[in-house]
């Protein structure tokens, strides 16, 4: 699938690993994401893995596959600065949040 060869790149420090507890809302999020963009909607619900941050007053929910976790927290270390790829990243304005969809990373 073309979508999966992104090379949007997104730097950051890792100060936690995600987590696989998305709340009803995350998972909301996340499967109305997939109802807008269709060729995701087979896959979507191996992304259930979950950083959340913010940054200059913006919010940020980074949902992760979770086959990728295993693998990060042997690779990497918190403190680290990773490159997430981008699947695809949204804006949703009533819930004043960035949803990001993250399927690769690499150590810097």
């Amino acid at each position: 699938m073309k979508i999966f060869n992104s090379r949007n790149k997104l730097f950051l420090k890792l100060n936690a690993y995600p987590t696989q507890e998305l709340s009803q809302e995350e998972i909301g999020r996340r499967n109305t994401f997939a109802l807008l963009f269709q060729n995701m909607r087979p896959i979507i619900h191996i992304y259930d893995s979950k950083l959340k941050l913010r940054y200059k007053d913006q919010n940020f929910l980074i949902i992760f596959q979770t086959q990728l976790i295993p693998y990060m927290k042997s690779e990497l270390k918190i403190g680290d600065l990773i490159g997430l790829y981008i699947v695809h990243a949204n804006y949703d304005e009533f819930g004043k949040i960035h949803l990001i969809l993250v399927n690769e990373f690499h150590k810097y």
